[in-house]
Parts: C-alpha cells; structure tokens; sequence
C-alpha cells in the first residue's frame, strides 16, 4: 500500500513538473513569436525604407536626365547663336557676291543672245554659201579659193556652236549659286529678325503692349529684290488683331487700336531693338525730339531704357520740351541758340550747381 502511495506521489510530481515545463515552453514560444513579429515589422519597415529611397533615387535620375537635356538644349541654341553671328557677318558678303552674279548672268544673257544671233546668222551664211557653192561648181571660171572659204566659215560656225554651249553651262552654273547664296541670305535675314524680334517683344512688354516683326522680299521689274520689315503692335489684353505700325507697310495711315504716342512709342523700341543688334558700336546716338507724342511717365520710362540698354557716354538730345529733368541726368550739356535776326548760332554750356548744404540754426 505505501509503495503504491509512493508511486502515486511520484506520478504527481512527475505530472506537476510536466506541467511546468510545459507552462515555461509555452512562455519561450510566445517570446519567440514576439520577437518574430517584431522581426517582420522591422522588416517591413526597411522594406517601405527601401522603397521610399529606390523612389528618391528614381526622382533623381529623371531630375539629372532633365538637366542633361537642359544643358544640351543650351548648347544647342549657343552654338546656333554662334552661327547665326556668323552668317550675318558674312551676308555683307553674300550680298555683295549676289549682286555681281546677278550682273554676270545679265552679262551672260546678253553676250548668249548676242552669240545666238551670230551663230544663227553664220548659220543662213553657210547654208547660203553651200548653195552658192554648189551653183559655182556648175559655173565656168570658179573660184579657186571657194572651197578654202568654205571650210573656213564651217570652222566659225562650230566655234560659235561650241563656245554658245559654254556660255549656256557657265549661265546655269551661276543660277544655280544665285538660289542657293539668295537661300542662305534669307536664311541669315530669318535668325536676325528673329533676335530683333525677341528683344523688341521684351522692350514691348516693359509698357504693357504686344509686339511683332515680321519681312517680305519684292522684285521690281528689272528684277532687283528688296526687303521691307514690317512692325506690329497691341495692348496687352486686347483680343482684336496686332495693328501694324510701320509707315511703308500701310502708307502713311495710322492704325485703328493704336495711337499717336502708341505709335511713335512702337517705333523708339524697334530703334533700341535695331541699335542692340548693329555689328558695329555706334561713338553716339541721336534723339531728335523722341519726346513729342510720349506722355510724362512714358517719356522718362523710355529715356531711361535707352540709357541703362545702351551705355553710351554721348548722347545729342533735341528733346521737345527744355525741362531740367534731362539735364540733371548728364555729367555735361550744351545749348544751341540761334538768332535768326543777325543770322548767328553759338553753344553755350550749362554748368551745373552744385546746391549748398543746409546749415541748422541753433
């Protein structure tokens, strides 16, 4: 009996240190498994980390493909400014050699005509001298030079032929030259009336107005070419079409939108446009009164324009109204006085004073 108790208590203890193994297995996997979540979560954050940053690092690559095509594009349009500069230092040139190619294919028109009508006239001689040729051979007493004279004239009238068909291939190689530097001088005309119209748009825009230049080139009748320029402005905000400024183009009428001031402003910055795209750097500029149809604000907007654009240290100013406001913005100034009476002109200079400085009283 008291070995089966002995058992019994054996088996108990047995049971109870099953139970708390149990209990201490049960606690590890539960540890276990909350270090496996927190293994997953921490995974799942630099997996989100990584995606974020490949998602960065694809922002930069387009970024860099961006400004590679950027400074590509800047090369690009630097190196067709290099050309256009050096197109138009050359259409002088071109014009030139245009003009004496158009005198020579008149030359070769003329001196063609002229060897046409000789060949077609040795031509009737030949044919005349054959038949009287053939008539002195039936003929008593011929003469014994004929056939001498014959092939003479013969050997003219294939010299003629030949030197006509020179002619003709020197006059249609000279054509050809003549599209293709007329070609290359429209090209040339483009690119400059393009820079003169970006600046002019700029210029444009500093006073609320729209602008626009544009070209054509005329042949006369005795097939000379000229160009005309032609210059278009709007306020800014009007629907209505560009109004066209230029004198030539609309003979002398003024424009339905734009007025007088409008105009006469139109046409002070297509000339600072122009001035700005000169080969050459002008020692002066001359304003003959530019003021005339400007009101206040636009008149010393454009004067100041023109001073800070183009850096000139000597400008003749003929300005419709004499106010100090002109004078004060130059270092010296003269004045032309003419009295019609005696007659007699004379400059005066102006000196400017310098005002004193204002002392307290105490």
């Amino acid at each position: 009996m008291e070995d089966l108790e002995k058992a019994l208590e054996s088996i108990t203890q047995r049971k109870s240190q099953i139970t708390r193994t149990e209990e201490e297995v049960k606690t590890e996997l539960y540890s276990l498994m909350e270090e496996r979540r927190q293994t997953d979560e921490n995974h799942n954050q630099a997996q989100s980390s990584l995606h974020e940053q490949r998602d960065t690092w694809q922002g930069k690559v387009v970024q860099i493909a961006e400004l590679r095509e950027q400074v590509s594009h800047a090369e690009k349009r630097e190196a067709l400014f290099r050309e256009t500069l050096r197109q138009y230092k050359n259409s002088f040139l071109v014009q030139e050699r245009i003009a004496a190619l158009e005198k020579a294919v008149e030359e070769n028109k003329d001196k063609k005509r002229e060897l046409a009508h000789q060949f077609s006239q040795m031509r009737s001689d030949r044919e005349r001298g054959q038949v009287m040729f053939n008539q002195a051979r039936r003929e008593e007493g011929i003469d014994p030079a004929a056939p001498e004279n014959y092939e003479t004239t013969k050997n003219e009238c294939e010299r003629l032929d030949d030197e006509f068909k020179r002619t003709s291939l020197l006059l249609e190689q000279d054509r050809e030259r003549a599209d293709q530097l007329r070609d290359n001088m429209e090209t040339t005309i483009n690119m400059r009336v393009l820079e003169l119209q970006q600046r002019f748009k700029m210029y444009m825009s500093q006073f609320q107005f729209e602008g626009d230049i544009s070209w054509e080139s005329l042949e006369d009748q005795r097939k000379r070419i000229h160009f005309k320029l032609y210059i278009k402005a709007r306020k800014e905000g009007h629907r209505g079409s560009l109004e066209d400024v230029s004198v030539k183009a609309r003979g002398g009428k003024v424009g339905k939108g734009v007025s007088g001031g409008e105009e006469s402003l139109s046409s002070l910055l297509f000339a600072l446009a122009l001035l700005q795209n000169l080969q050459t750097t002008p020692g002066f500029i001359v304003l003959d009164e530019f003021d005339s149809a400007l009101d206040e604000n636009r008149k010393s907007k454009v004067f100041d324009l023109y001073e800070r654009e183009l850096r000139r240290k000597l400008i003749i100013l003929t300005p419709k109204s004499h106010e100090e406001s002109y004078l004060n913005r130059f270092s010296k100034a003269f004045i032309v006085y003419h009295d019609p009476m005696i007659p007699k002109s004379k400059v005066v200079g102006i000196v400017k004073v310098t005002p004193l400085p204002q002392i307290n009283k105490g």
